[in-house]
Order: C-alpha cells, then structure tokens, then sequence
C-alpha cells in the first residue's frame, strides 16, 4: 500500500508541473502587483519586496512597471532602507523623467525624498538638431522639432530620431554634470523611383538557361515529393492522436509512465524507514521571521518546521529594526536539526544636531518635550525657557513657533496631529492647551486641583488608538484620561510604591498595536506597564547605573515594533528595551557637550524607520542617532543535530528501535555474563 502510494504521489507531482507548463501568465503581474500593495499596507514589508521584486523581473508595460517600482521604493524607504529605495527611484526616472508625485497620496516625507533623488541625480540637457525631426530617448517621445530642453537623469541613454525622406539616427550618448549639450545632423536618404526599381530588378534578373531550367523542376519536384511526405505523416500522427484522447494525453501518460519508472526504481531498493526530518529554531530575542533559500517561512521564532528537503540550505533570521543572523546549513534527513540564533542588536550613530541656548528662532532655553508627527517629517519641540512649542524639519529647519500671538507659561510635552490640532502641556499653568491648525489656541483644560479635571503639575501626554489623550498629573500621583474635545474620561494611580502606585511619574508612551501603555517614575527608577484602563501588568528596573537600572528615568518612546526607548537622565543615557523590559542595547552614553554626550536629556522620540531624537535639555539642543549599516548582519547561529528517537538499529541482523535496541544489548550481556560465570564454576 505504502509502494501504491508513493507513485502515485510521484505521478501527480508530475502532471501538476506538467499542467503548469500550460497555465497562462497574464494574470501574474496583476496578481503580484495586488498582493505586493496589499502587504505592503498591512506592514508586512518582507512580503511586500518579494512579490515586487518578482513582479518586476516578468513585467512587459511600463506603467505597471512603474506602479511595482514606485511601491517598491516606498517599502524600502518606510523601513529605512533609503539606498535601495533611491535604486528603485532612479530606474523609474530612467523610464519617466518627468515623475511626480500625488501629495494626496504620498507623505511628504517619501516626496520630498524623492525630491532630493531628482535634484542630486537629475541633469538639465539641450539636444538640438540640425533637421526638424522627431525625438526618442529611451523609447519615450518627446515631440517634434528643432531643439529641446528636458532633464535626464545620469547614465547612459539611447537618442533616436525620425524624419521622413532621412535614415533614422540611433545613438548612444552619457549624460553627466559635464556634457549638457548635445547635437546632430540626420542624413538624407536618395529618392528612388518604382520605375529604377523595377529596371534594376530586371537587370539583376538571372539568365534563364535549359540547365537553370532543368534544375528548377527537379527542386520543384522534391519539395512536393518532400510536402506530400510530411502531410501523410501528419496524417497519421493525427490519427493515433485521436485514438489515444489527443496530444495532451499522451503528453500526460508520458508523465505518467516516466513517474511509474522513476517511483518503480526508488521504491525497488530497500531503505531504513526514518522518522520526520525536523527544523527547530528559536533566537535571542524570539519573535524573529525565518527564511529557507530566501523564501519566507510564514514561521516565527520559536517554531518548528518539517519537511524540508534533506541538503544544504541557507537560513535567515530576521527580526524587524532588529538585526539579522545567516548560515548555511545541512540538513540530515531523519534527525531533528536545533537551531539557535543569537541576533545583534542595532547600534546607533550621531547623525546631526541643532539648536543651542538663545531666545532665536532656532535657539532653545530649557527644550524638554520632543515628538514627531505628519508621517515623521515634522519635529514638534516644547521650548520651556523661552514659553512656546517650535516646529523644526527632520533636518533642523525652523518651520513654525506656536501659539501664534501669545506665549505659553512653562510647556513641557506635546503632541500634534496629522489633522493639524496640537495639544501641548503647560505645568505652569496646571493643565493643557489646545491649538487649532493656524496654530491659535481654541481651548484649555486644567486649572490646580485634585479634583477630576485638575492637575497638579502635569508634564506628560500620548494619544492611544482609542484616541483618547493620557495626561501625567505628576503631583496628584494619577494618570487622566481625556477625549480630544476635552471631556474627562478616566484616571488611575495613587501615591505609594505599590503595582498601580506612583511617587512621580513623568514620562507616558503608547503601544497602540499592544494596547499597552508605559509611564516612567523618576523617583522609584522604574518602568511601569498598564493596559489603556489602567490596569497594572507589570514593571522593570531598579535604582542603579547597569543596563537595566535607572537614575531618574523621564521620557520614553515606543518605535513600531514595540520596542522601549528610556531618557535615563542622570545616567546621562538613551536605553533601548524589548517591550517586555529586557535590555537591547544603549543609543548614546556619557555626559558632556560633544556629539553623543548629554546634559540633563528630556525628552525622546523614535522615527518609523528607527531614527532616534533627544531632547538634550541642559545643552539646550536637539541630537538625532541613526542605525549604523555594519550591525545588521553580525548575528550568530549555531546547529545542533540530534537522532531522531524513531530511528531504526541492527543487531545481530534484527533491527531496533533505539530504547528497544538498548534493552537487547543489557539482555546480551547479562547472558554472556552468565555463560563466563557456568564456565567458572565447571
């Protein structure tokens, strides 16, 4: 029965790659296309890059090509990725030069980057011709005419041009910073008559002579003897087509009779029956994707997989803002295989800095809150010191200082929507504002007091997916809950060192995926975890200057994948933690003015590609730390094979299992144990 049933499964593998054979693919394209946004939407980028990448290498017609690069570019760019994202950019640019993007559609983050690209690499030229023609680069029309003004971007590219009663001119030609101007001359092409074509056909028509005669009815002759042969050939292949059911069916009982040989074979020589092949793999931290041979498993550590293909394979382990770990592998049939992969961490370097002490634009008296918003393109700044929130680009250009005609008393956080609405808190007014898009203020809520609605020196906010603002009332030992018209909706919290108790909480930030949300005591030098209706789930930390120790932890960040990032302010350092609170690694440490230093930080936000922003307060600046390139892959992996406990043994020509095996061999001894001590006593 077994035998029956691998052929069987060995034949239908070959009529399913037999029928593939004679699928249509004009669906591919549209399907991977699809598959590709739609990963790419629901954040599964990995997905995303590999069914647009696989849509690309098969499709024909520009704009779909376009649509997978453009989608492409934009997955790359939304995980960091920026050079590939460039690469993608650049190939559009080569098929459109003219791109542009739909503001509607795009963030302006991912547009003016694509901005950037354009400017560094695209080149003004001129191409004049010398003929009115019509101009081609690149198989794209530009129009007709003399001379033309456009921008390529650099490389090479292909220059074609057309005009009736000339040769078509193709040429290759390089554009770069150096060579803008381009000219050509087309060449005409000699008018000739039907009449000198048909003379000069009959000039070079062959001499018919009785042997030319001859030699052509002998050829004519076999072609129709050879044509005649053909057709009865084809005749009866036609028939015994038919008989048979067509060639399809014998295209298939080919298939079918070549997996019965092949099944006959394998299946004739005796093997040792083996239990599962086994892959188990788990990595430090768990959580991480797995890829065989660069394909996804759909698996994340930890997790098992069977059925792979005894062999060499290469192992990938992924986990996202993370780190990576590859290896080549070997896979032995029968065995559990046990892999282990210690993933490294991501290590940061300083990118740039702004600001320093002053009351200008650009100057900071006392920068505390920090955060971004409008798709990580905009940096919102509460400035204490100099009583307003400033709003700089990623890059450090002032844009904006709100409220607009009016100054705050003392802000310290804040948070400004993609609608426009900007909350910010004043602890020197006991409550927070509410700023209307022109950046006026339409509403304030607060007032000193211990009664719902009242504060007592607040200093933190964050916005949950409920869209409800959870406010810090520092001195009133609570967390508030409001709605963003202002309406109380909830508290929790007393004064003590109990699990839902604070002594003076500062920092809040929300896990809107987990739905958790993190506040930091400064005085109990700890991390405290709720869920959004304040129930206590757990903590971490303790007062110390080790990885996972505090010295007055303030602000405190959430990136996209969950991880924790924590101003520990006297340890004068920005510390990285798994959402759970296990140690990853420190973004910057040390105290002082250079780049990488800190005096008394504040405040911290993290980018969706994993760029981090500090607010460092006592130097009266912003400091901006981005992943380093060179830690992405340093991860390691190791392999332990074990038997599998299904495995089969001989002895003495039987055969065992391995516990069974283990009993037969006590009972061998024991025997032979006995036959020395009868062969004693005689």
């Amino acid at each position: 029965m077994k035998k029956f049933i691998s052929i069987i499964t060995i034949v239908l593998f070959i009529l399913s790659s037999s029928y593939i054979g004679f699928a249509q693919q004009d669906s591919t394209v549209e399907k991977l296309l699809e598959e590709g946004k739609k990963a790419y939407v629901n954040g599964d980028f990995k997905e995303a890059i590999n069914k647009l990448s696989l849509a690309i290498t098969i499709i024909k017609n520009k704009k779909d090509l376009i649509d997978a690069y453009l989608t492409l570019s934009l997955t790359y760019f939304t995980i960091g990725e920026n050079d590939k994202a460039e690469e993608n950019i650049l190939k559009i640019l080569k098929i459109k030069p003219t791109l542009s993007l739909n503001p509607d559609i795009y963030s302006p983050k991912f547009i003016i980057f694509v901005e950037e690209i354009k400017s560094k690499n695209m080149v003004g030229i001129e191409v004049k011709l010398k003929e009115r023609g019509k101009l081609y680069i690149d198989d794209l029309f530009y129009g007709e005419g003399e001379k033309f003004n456009l921008k390529l971007v650099k490389g090479e590219h292909l220059i074609k041009v057309e005009k009736e009663g000339y040769k078509t001119l193709e040429q290759n030609i390089v554009v770069n910073n150096n060579s803008k101007n381009f000219s050509f001359s087309l060449e005409k092409l000699v008018p000739i008559e039907e009449e000198i074509k048909k003379a000069k056909k009959e000039e070079t028509k062959p001499v018919e002579t009785k042997e030319t005669k001859t030699k052509v009815k002998e050829e004519i002759k076999t072609k129709k003897v050879e044509e005649a042969t053909k057709e009865e050939e084809g005749k009866i292949v036609k028939e015994k087509n038919e008989k048979k059911g067509g060639s399809k069916f014998i295209y298939y009982l080919g298939g079918i009779l070549a997996g019965g040989i092949v099944a006959a074979v394998l299946l004739s020589k005796k093997s040792t029956p083996t239990g599962p092949t086994v892959l188990k793999i788990t990595s430090d931290p768990d959580g991480a994707d797995v890829f065989i041979d660069g394909r996804s498993t759909g698996k994340i550590t930890p997790c098992e997989i069977t059925g792979i293909q005894s062999g060499r394979h290469e192992l990938l382990i992924v986990k996202e803002l993370y780190g990576q770990a590859k290896k080549e592998i070997n896979i032995i049939e029968g065995e559990t295989n046990s892999v282990y992969a210690k993933l490294s961490p991501f290590k940061y370097e300083f990118i740039r800095k702004w600001g320093k002490n002053g009351t200008g634009l650009t100057q900071f008296n006392s920068p505390i809150g920090i955060s971004l918003f409008n798709n990580d393109n905009r940096v919102l700044i509460e400035d204490a010191g100099n009583h307003v929130a400033k709003v700089f680009s990623t890059k450090g250009v002032f844009i904006r200082k709100m409220p607009v005609g009016q100054e705050l008393l003392t802000p310290v956080d804040g948070l400004l929507l993609n609608s426009g609405e900007t909350f910010i808190v004043d602890v020197g007014a006991n409550g927070f504002f509410k700023l209307d898009s022109a950046g006026k203020i339409i509403l304030f809520k607060g007032g000193s007091g211990k009664e719902n609605g009242k504060f007592d020196h607040p200093i933190g906010i964050a916005i949950g997916p409920n869209n409800k603002l959870y406010i810090v009332d520092t001195g009133n030992y609570r967390i508030q809950v409001f709605n963003t018209g202002g309406g109380f909706v909830g508290k929790w919290g007393s004064k003590g060192t109990g699990n839902s108790q604070f002594q003076y909480p500062f920092g809040i930030a929300i896990n809107k995926e987990k739905k958790q949300v993190y506040v930091s005591d400064v005085a109990l030098n700890k991390i405290v975890v709720f869920d959004l209706s304040g129930n206590y789930k757990f903590k971490w930390g303790s007062a110390g200057s080790g990885d996972n120790n505090f010295n007055a932890p303030t602000g405190v960040a959430v990136d996209r994948t969950g991880n924790v990032y924590v101003v520990d302010t006297d340890n004068s350092r920005i510390a990285k933690f798994t959402g759970d609170g296990k140690f990853i690694i420190n973004i910057a440490r040390g105290k002082g003015t250079e780049n990488g230093k800190f005096n008394v930080p504040y405040g911290v936000a993290v980018a969706e590609d994993g760029t981090v922003y500090v607010a460092d307060t006592g130097n009266a600046r912003i400091q901006v730390f981005q992943i380093t390139e060179d830690t992405i892959s340093q991860g390691e992996v190791k392999v332990t094979v074990t038997s599998h406990h299904n495995k089969y043994h001989y002895f003495n020509g039987n055969k065992y299992k391995g516990n069974k095996l283990e009993h037969r061999l006590k009972s061998f001894h024991l025997e032979r144990d006995n036959f020395k001590h009868k062969d004693k006593r005689k």
